[in-house]
């Protein structure tokens, strides 16, 4: 189990199969109705909270369109719930966009009639207003972070009313008592195998000490964050620069996320003095200045290098050609924000490849194994977050070498012992450098291949097909190499490109097969 630090060229792939609800013009990818008949299936077992999680880029605002047009259609009253007002803007345009007449609850909208059955709703507004009684399905977008007293009143007072909370990333403590079951239709990876996401490129940077850092609400506070990371900020300045330069022969769409506004000013002077235009955006920028920023950023020739922001970017933001996240604020427990950030440079883009995190933070030190986790498995249980255990251990220096070369900073895949950087490490003594019954590690034309467990089965499949074996021939090989049985479907699984490493890992277990039948 690893992280994608690379993925094979994206024409490898077939595209993912489309599904066309009977009732629906909206077109959905096979996973988006599977978390659509998943919910279906849960509220048909007297389940009427769920949560569905699913990665950034997922799709979540389309999939819930296709969840309001399908209630509007059965004569339902139905609420979508954001919690900013970007976010509110942002929904009321899809739903135009499909031809879905809605109302929006939010002071001062133009889009304001109470009498529409399809309402977006402003979290603010519905507390100032008080939650309608009369609601037969509620959508909340962003479910992690709308848990707030009122809306859980909400739920426990309203049984009958079918709540679905959509999210990436539902860690936040009091998921479990606000939705009672979770459907989890994809992961990280197999959306990267799919090419809805780019893998990542990581690279730990000169990060701010944070030993002693005063702790509030079991973070690191504001004050503290700003403070150490002011002593980094040139180097935040000159590593873009030199990564930027050498992995992309200049500079890119970036987005660096700070501790708070004024540590934004900070870094966005020194970007300036060096001639490159970042500008920040957050809670005081006037929603003029920021939509005019945000579509001078999204063309595909715009002026400006960079955005900054403390949080405001971490939901809801969907540049996709961004290439470059810089992480300035480093993170105690907030395992969800991580992967909010990390989310804002994996959307898939025509020409990208991957996305590049360079983390001044020590925030992956912290978080890999759940970062691992999250990315091969997704989430199948609510009230079990990162964020709800003690805050993880800073790595030692000898973790921190496994983790990241010293000589350039990026991050290991797994197996791998000469970086890109030239530097090579030293094997441990007595190691096993290939265990047997285990894939080891690829390269190809001088880049490491982080192979997924889903992009193993995908070749088996492939193989399969091509020698017209029965489909359970790839679940037993995939069985004996990896030690528990696939959890995709066959028919499902699109062909890829097989690579040489697999196809010898299966010819020398048929070998090893025929000999064990002869003895």
């Amino acid at each position: 189990m690893q992280i994608s630090l690379y993925s094979e060229p994206r024409q490898h792939y077939r595209p993912v199969p489309v599904v066309k609800p009977q009732t629906s013009h909206i077109t959905l990818r096979s996973s988006q109705a599977a978390a659509i008949d998943g919910a279906r299936e849960k509220v048909k077992q007297g389940v009427n909270k769920v949560a569905i999680v699913a990665p950034c880029g997922f799709g979540k605002s389309v999939l819930a369109c296709a969840f309001i047009e399908a209630a509007k259609s059965r004569g339902s009253r139905i609420w979508f719930v954001v919690d900013r007002q970007i976010l509110v803007n942002d929904m009321s345009d899809k739903l135009a966009s499909y031809g879905i007449d809605h109302g929006v609850l939010m002071s001062g909208h133009w889009r304001w009639d109470t009498s529409k059955p399809v309402q977006v709703v402003s979290i603010q507004t519905a507390e100032k207003r008080g939650w309608a009684t009369d609601i037969d399905v509620m959508i909340v977008d962003e479910a992690h972070a709308n848990l707030r007293k009122s809306f859980l009143e909400f739920c426990r007072n309203s049984p009958k009313t079918k709540i679905i909370g959509l999210t990436a990333t539902p860690f936040t403590k009091g998921m479990g008592a606000a939705y009672h079951a979770v459907i989890n239709p994809t992961s990280t990876n197999k959306q990267i195998g799919e090419g809805y996401l780019v893998p990542l490129r990581i690279f730990q940077c000169v990060q701010a000490d944070m030993t002693g850092a005063k702790v509030v609400a079991g973070e690191y506070s504001d004050s503290a964050v700003v403070e150490r990371g002011r002593l980094i900020i040139g180097d935040i300045v000159s590593t873009w620069v030199e990564k930027t330069s050498d992995v992309f022969g200049g500079p890119v769409k970036t987005i660096v996320f700070t501790a708070d506004i004024a540590h934004g000013i900070e870094v966005a002077a020194a970007f300036a003095a060096q001639g490159y235009d970042f500008r920040q955006i957050s809670c005081k920028t006037s929603k003029e200045e920021r939509d005019e920023i945000i579509s001078e950023f999204r063309r595909p020739d715009s002026t400006i290098h960079g955005l900054i922001s403390c949080g405001v970017l971490t939901r809801g933001f969907d540049v996709t050609d961004v290439q470059v996240g810089i992480m300035a604020r480093p993170l105690r427990k907030s395992f969800s924000e991580f992967i909010q950030q990390v989310g804002r440079i994996q959307r898939s883009h025509p020409g990208k490849e991957f996305g590049l995190l360079l983390d001044h933070a020590g925030n992956v030190g912290r978080f890999l194994p759940e970062m691992e986790e999250l990315f091969e498995n997704g989430v199948s249980r609510l009230d079990d977050p990162a964020d709800a255990k003690p805050p993880r251990k800073e790595p030692t220096k000898k973790e921190l070498l496994d983790i990241f070369c010293p000589k350039c900073g990026a991050m290991w895949a797994k197996g791998q012992r000469e970086c890109l950087c030239g530097y090579v490490r030293q094997p441990k003594k007595s190691a096993v450098e290939v265990v047997p019954g285990k894939m080891v590690e690829v390269t190809l034309n001088g880049k490491t291949l982080a192979k997924t467990r889903y992009n193993l089965y995908q070749q088996l499949c492939t193989i399969t097909r091509e020698r017209s074996h029965n489909p359970g021939w790839a679940a037993h090989k995939y069985h004996e190499i990896v030690g528990n049985w696939p959890k995709w479907r066959f028919d499902e699984t699109p062909s890829v490109e097989v690579s040489r490493e697999t196809r010898n890992k299966v010819r020398q277990m048929q070998i090893a097969f025929s000999k064990r039948a002869l003895s």
